[in-house]
């Protein structure tokens, strides 16, 4: 399980460089051939990245991870809790889409942590095309009704508490 994106390297890095300098040297460390597909893939957001958007910009530093470990048999990646919570607070599904959008593209297991289960669980319910294989990891709360949605969910749950 690979955690992405990687938060506490990106913020030791803006500290010294831009959001699209810390893409761009992220970019030159990908092989020609995924370089030239990272390029492809990420022609059509474009104007989002350059206008700073939240959504897009965490779909390409996802992607730029995700890119670099394929190689090292890793099939199940996690969306950093901090983007989770935070696209569940800001009710920007977008950050959710695209991940699941990676999933896809890229044929891994999608993880989602969240420290946050309940507001997840709602926003899922309108976010299309939730991938059969979705791990979510949290803690599990102690209300019935979040136990019984954990035991009945097609969801697979993980408690951080085990």
């Amino acid at each position: 399980m690979v955690i992405v994106p990687n938060v506490e390297q990106i913020a030791r890095e803006m500290t010294g460089s831009s959001q699209i300098m810390i893409i761009i040297s992220r970019m030159m460390k990908l092989k020609l051939v995924n370089l030239v597909r990272f390029g492809i893939n990420n022609l059509p957001y474009a104007l989002q990245i350059l206008h700073k958007d939240f959504a897009a910009g965490i779909k390409v530093l996802c992607e730029l991870e995700i890119m670099q470990s394929l190689g090292n048999a890793q099939d199940h990646f996690v969306l950093h809790s901090q983007m989770v919570d935070m696209a569940v607070a800001l009710k920007n599904k977008r950050v959710i889409s695209y991940y699941f959008g990676l999933a896809k593209k890229y044929g891994f297991q999608p993880g989602l942590l969240t420290y946050n289960a309940d507001s997840l669980i709602k926003t899922l319910a309108d976010v299309k095309n939730i991938p059969s294989n979705l791990v979510i990891y949290t803690h599990v709360g102690d209300t019935p009704v979040l136990q019984n949605y954990f035991r009945d969910s097609p969801i697979q749950f993980r408690d951080l508490r085990s």
